[in-house]
């Protein structure tokens, strides 16, 4: 094993959070042969109640000169790997509970500080503003408020449509 982390952004957003999945890295001493039948790569855990869905599971080869075998499904047919070569599984997150908007911006500058969420991903998702400077970060108060309002308006107007005139037949 080459590698075993947390999968950063992987779990569902929202005011409740999904759980993170791992990735998994392990690099060949020999050549072996690899052999999977992984569920969930398509259909990833879904988030309830306005919560958003998880990253589904996914799994991928690479070779020692820097390729990446991708696959669309979980599915490999047994596959030779050379010394050097490796492969990489990434397990699903747990879906989202709740509006991501809702999550209290001190649990996601939390988040964030302990890696399990990016800044990109607090920012367009979560509507919290956070300023790094070095290996410090800092919550923007007023700046997540102002970013909360906005999306919520956004997403307002989106909902509004045009009423749907009907003729008399």
């Amino acid at each position: 094993v080459e590698q075993r982390v947390l999968r950063q952004d992987s779990g569902g957003t929202g005011k409740f959070r999904g759980g993170l999945g791992v990735s998994n890295e392990v690099r060949m001493r020999r050549p072996a042969t690899i052999h999977a039948h992984v569920e969930r790569t398509v259909c990833a855990p879904w988030g309830l109640h306005g919560g958003k869905d998880a990253l589904a599971n996914r799994i991928s080869i690479r070779r020692s000169d820097g390729k990446i075998e991708r696959f669309p499904t979980g599915k490999i047919r047994p596959t030779e790997l050379a010394e050097g070569d490796g492969f990489l599984i990434e397990t699903a997150g747990g879906g989202g509970f709740w509006n991501p908007l809702e999550r209290d911006p001190e649990r996601v500058l939390a988040d964030v500080r302990s890696g399990y969420v990016s800044l990109e991903a607090a920012r367009r998702v979560y509507g919290v503003v956070i300023q790094q400077r070095g290996r410090r970060f800092e919550l923007g108060r007023e700046s997540t408020k102002e970013l909360r309002r906005q999306n919520t308006e956004e997403k307002a107007r989106k909902c509004t449509r045009e009423p749907v005139m009907r003729s008399e037949s």
